[in-house]
């Protein structure tokens, strides 16, 4: 819904390819990880090929990779699953991974776009807001949003994208965290409504109000 707030003002379509917690990066397999224990979890690195196939021959305009980043920074990325498992061999092998999915799509003519993450619930948040409607207490908006946050956390993704940005000047960043960590807070609630439909997505209905405040902000990086 965020995107499609900019794409329809830049009289774009969306097509969203996802497979549930899989780092779409090639040449990377994810090793015991979710509900894939002790092996590799295959069906992400299938799936990742088959875009990349779609991207090479899709004639796209854009190509753009939203990922909660921060999470992938793990030993448990591998480029086969022999290999040792060492969080700065991860690194590499991610860094290695980011250009070659770079390299595929800016070869397609496709203009690069990635999508950092959102600013996510904190521990307790679900917690409080629950016992709130339990006890029918009353409830001030913005008692949940976030204080204080003058600069969100940043990852190891967040320094390698901009030092890509040199190698790829046409890269376009977007991060969602521009709106919903404005003015020194991080929202968790837009409205008197959670953003949050689980632990690391937003629902619909903030997404849109964050990509209405997005454009207001920052105008559209498709135009």
């Amino acid at each position: 819904m965020f995107l499609s707030v900019l794409a329809r003002d830049a009289g774009l379509a969306v097509t969203a390819r996802s497979t549930a917690t899989c780092l779409m990066l090639p040449g990377l397999y994810q090793y015991d990880w979710w509900i894939h224990h002790n092996t590799i979890y295959n069906q992400c690195h299938i799936n990742t090929n088959e875009y990349y196939r779609k991207i090479a021959s899709g004639h796209f305009n854009y190509v753009i990779i939203r990922e909660l980043w921060p999470m992938y920074v793990s030993d448990k990325i591998i480029n086969y699953p022999p290999d040792a498992r060492r969080s700065e061999l991860a690194k590499t092998r991610l860094d290695i991974a980011l250009r070659d999915a770079f390299n595929i799509i800016t070869k397609s003519g496709a203009v690069l776009v990635v999508m950092k993450e959102t600013f996510t619930r904190l521990t307790g948040y679900e917690l409080y807001t629950k016992e709130k409607i339990i006890h029918r207490e009353s409830y001030q908006y913005g008692s949940c949003n976030v204080l204080n946050v003058a600069v969100p956390p940043r990852s190891w993704f967040d320094e390698k994208f901009t030092a890509l940005k040199k190698d790829y000047p046409s890269l376009i960043v977007i991060d969602i965290k521009d709106v919903q960590c404005a003015n020194s807070h991080c929202m968790t609630e837009v409205n008197s409504i959670s953003v949050f439909r689980d632990v690391g997505h937003l629902n619909d209905y903030a997404a849109h109000v964050f990509g209405e405040q997005y454009f207001q902000l920052k105008g559209n990086p498709f135009m």
